[in-house]
């Protein structure tokens, strides 16, 4: 096989001669188609090892396509196990929440009652005592004796301010815990003076 370039007269050629046992043949062609077929030969042997390869080597390829897909999907499948559990887990926060709420507005409601009832009662006393409403505008700013809600019953009186800082509200063993003795039971216990 022999190629050679002609271009005497007749523009650029190529001649492709094979000879073999003594016979010739020649073919002649232009440079483009030459090009092409030079170009092309390696394209179609290169798509010819590609396909025996895929007929060979076909069941390892659709096992390793099968093998991806499968994880993929249980990749997929485990994000949404994920992202279920999460929203699970929001869910039950809000409703913990929204309970820790609703118990708190019912603690705070509940108070609110027993601090209505309280103030009643107690301007209900006083009433009963004769005293003037200390919130009303009107009325003079009085030392006011205030009642225990126990107390009411037995006729028990309190001060507003018990001496040494106990609130009017605190239980009673702390306001006698706290209160000095008075100068009766002093001159109780001390007859001699």
């Amino acid at each position: 096989m022999s190629l050679r370039s002609r271009s005497p007269g007749y523009g650029p050629e190529y001649v492709v001669s094979i000879s073999r046992y003594g016979d010739e043949s020649r073919a002649a062609f232009e440079p483009w188609a030459f090009w092409t077929l030079i170009l092309i030969i390696p394209v179609l042997a290169i798509a010819g090892i590609a396909s025996a390869s895929a007929l060979l080597f076909r069941d390892e390829i659709f096992l390793g396509l099968m093998q991806r897909q499968s994880d993929m999907q249980s990749a997929y499948e485990e994000r949404i196990d994920t992202m279920r559990s999460h929203i699970d887990r929001l869910a039950s926060r809000q409703l913990l929440d929204r309970d820790t709420l609703e118990g708190q507005v019912q603690e705070l409601l509940s108070r609110q009652a027993q601090l209505e009832s309280r103030s009643t009662m107690v301007a209900a006393l006083a009433q009963s005592a004769g005293v003037n409403d200390p919130r009303a505008p009107e009325a003079p700013r009085q030392n006011v004796a205030r009642t225990e809600p126990g107390a009411a019953k037995a006729g028990k009186l309190r001060s507003p301010a018990v001496a040494g800082g106990a609130p009017s509200f605190a239980p009673p063993a702390a306001n006698a815990a706290r209160q000095p003795p008075s100068a009766n039971a002093q001159a109780d216990a001390d007859p001699a003076q």
